[in-house]
């Protein structure tokens, strides 16, 4: 009798590659969004505040977002860094394809996060500030 084993192929340069790029650049995308939150919404708070008129949920959302950023920055950045470190890890480490896979669609999905993050903040900061400028232009 003989013992058949099944391997999995190693995994290519490639795929190794191509994960660890998307998770450095899942990185960067964490990086300009935890900056965007920490710099630019406080500006339009500001905004909003001067004009003296109720913030839209939305706005007010995407606010306490960003002073929870601002105020604990060190554990965003740490979780943030925490998870791409993982992710790049088990991309140059694995031995399979599948864990590199794996980790390849985590950073996507984590940029994929971002982009929808940037697009949330854009529309609940963006559209509350048009509205308001809007009314205020109509007034006689």
């Amino acid at each position: 009798m003989t013992s058949l084993t099944v391997s999995s192929p190693a995994p290519s340069i490639g795929i190794r590659i191509a994960s660890t790029v998307v998770s450095v650049l899942s990185l960067l995308f964490g990086v300009v969004v935890l900056a965007m939150f920490a710099m630019i919404v406080p500006k339009f708070e500001a905004v909003f505040a001067d004009l003296g008129t109720p913030l839209p949920a939305v706005a007010a959302i995407t606010i306490a977002v960003s002073d929870a950023i601002r105020n604990f920055w060190y554990l965003f950045f740490g979780l943030l860094g925490g998870v791409i470190t993982v992710l790049v890890v088990v991309s140059l480490a694995a031995r399979s394809r599948g864990p590199i896979i794996a980790a390849g669609c985590a950073a996507g999905v984590l940029c994929l996060f971002f982009f929808t993050t940037v697009a949330a903040m854009t529309f609940g900061l963006f559209a509350p500030l048009l509205s308001v400028m809007q009314s205020v232009q109509a007034k006689p």
